[in-house]
C-alpha cells in the first residue's frame, strides 16, 4: 500500500473521533436547545365576540316592555221611533208654548252609560221615511248634569244622517249622556197669526256606531323602574 494513502486514512479516523452524534452530545452535558411548542387558537378578537353576543339568561338583563294600554270602544245601537203626533205651539212676546198631542209614545232618546274621557264618536241614524215631514231628522249628542247642559255635536239632514265628533270631548261622572233624535218636523207646519203646529206620521229609526274611550291611567305598581 502506498504510504500517502495510510497516512489519509489515519486523519479520517481521527476527525470521526472527535465528532459525537447528538444523543451522546446531551449525554455529555451539552442541552439541545428545545424546540417550539406548537401553537394553539388565536384569542378572538372583539368584533367576532361582538358579532355573536351570548344569549341573555332569562333572570337577567331588562324587563321586555309593558304592551300599552288599549282605548275601551263602547258599541251603540238603538232602535226608536216618533209616535203619530200633533204638536200646536203658540208664540208670545216672551217665549213660545208647545202643547205635544199624541196618542203613542216618544222614543227617541239613547242614554249612554259612559264617562271619563271620550276621543271619538261615530253613529249612524237610518230610517225609511213615512211620509214627507220625516224626510230630514237631526241626531245629537249631549250631556246633561244638574244644572248644566252640554252639546257635543249635532247633525241634520236624510238618511243615513252621520254624525262625527273626532274632538276629545269630557262626559262627567253622575251626568246623564243621550243620543236625541230630533222630531220629524221641519218643514211640515203652519204659521198662523203667531200659532203653529208640527205634525209627523209614525216614523221608526235605527241608530248604530261606536263611542271610543281614553284608556283608564295605570296604577302605580310600586315597583322600581327597570333601569
Amino acid at each position: 500500500m502506498r504510504p500517502w494513502l495510510v497516512l489519509a486514512a489515519l486523519m479520517l479516523s481521527a476527525i470521526a473521533g472527535c465528532v459525537s452524534p447528538p444523543e451522546e452530545a446531551g449525554a455529555a452535558g451539552i442541552e439541545a436547545t428545545p424546540a417550539p411548542a406548537a401553537a394553539g387558537p388565536a384569542p378572538a378578537s372583539k368584533a367576532s365576540a361582538s358579532a355573536s353576543p351570548a344569549t341573555p339568561s332569562p333572570t337577567g338583563g331588562a324587563a321586555p316592555a309593558e304592551a300599552a294600554p288599549e282605548p275601551i270602544v263602547l258599541p251603540l245601537a238603538y232602535e226608536g221611533a216618533f209616535p203619530l203626533f200633533v204638536q200646536p205651539c203658540v208664540l208670545t212676546a216672551v217665549g213660545g208654548t208647545c202643547v205635544p198631542l199624541s196618542p203613542g209614545e216618544f222614543r227617541n232618546r239613547y242614554e249612554v252609560e259612559a264617562e271619563g274621557q271620550a276621543t271619538s264618536l261615530r253613529v249612524t241614524l237610518a230610517w225609511t221615511p213615512t211620509s214627507p215631514l220625516s224626510e230630514h231628522l237631526s241626531l245629537s249628542f249631549w250631556s246633561r248634569g244638574e244644572d248644566d247642559l252640554v252639546v257635543h255635536g249635532s247633525a241634520f239632514g236624510p238618511s243615513p244622517l252621520v254624525l262625527e265628533i273626532a274632538e276629545p270631548f269630557e262626559l262627567p261622572e253622575g251626568w246623564t249622556h243621550v243620543l236625541g233624535v230630533g222630531a220629524p218636523a221641519t218643514g211640515g207646519y203652519a204659521m198662523v197669526a203667531g200659532a203653529f203646529v208640527l205634525a209627523s206620521l209614525e216614523q221608526p229609526f235605527a241608530l248604530g256606531g261606536e263611542l271610543t274611550l281614553a284608556p283608564p291611567a295605570a296604577e302605580a305598581s310600586g315597583a322600581p323602574p327597570n333601569p
